[in-house]
Parts: C-alpha cells; structure tokens; sequence
C-alpha cells in the first residue's frame, strides 16, 4: 500500500500507513525513507532515523534509503532557497 502512495506522489499518506504498522521490517523502513526524501521533511526525516533499529542500520539497502532522504532533504531545501 505505501508503494502505491509513494508512486502516486502521495508522501505523506505513505508515512500515515507506515505509523499504523505493529511490527515493520526492513521493506516498511526503505519506504518510510522513501517518502521522507519526497518530503523533504527535516524532522520527520530525524525521527525515521531515530525509529530504524541499530541492526537494520547494518543493512546496505537501508544505508542506502538513508543516503537517498538526506539527499533528497538537501535537494528540497536547495530548490526553495533558488527559488526564493
């Protein structure tokens, strides 16, 4: 369901289903991330991090999805301030 959300660009409903899970695994967590970079959502993208597990941090694909939120952060901030 989250894929769906985030392929229809609706980030924040991705994150809304994300919060309703009782037990997310390693794909829930790529996901949440994903929507996070869509955001562009400092302190959202801060307390994901936060909620990732220290044994999924090893993960490479989740190394990965992070690398992708505070890029896509930084690439969200950098387009205001032009545009501004």
């Amino acid at each position: 369901m989250c894929v769906g959300y985030i392929i229809d660009d609706e980030p924040i409903k991705a994150v809304e289903v994300f919060q309703q899970r009782k037990d997310p695994n390693v794909i829930s967590y790529m996901l949440l991330c994903n929507a996070c970079a869509q955001l562009g959502h400092r302190s959202l993208s801060e307390s994901t991090y936060k909620q990732i597990p220290t044994n999924l941090l090893l993960n490479e694909k989740i190394q990965t999805c992070l690398i992708d939120m505070w890029v896509g952060e930084e690439t969200n901030r950098t387009f205001l301030v032009i545009h501004n």
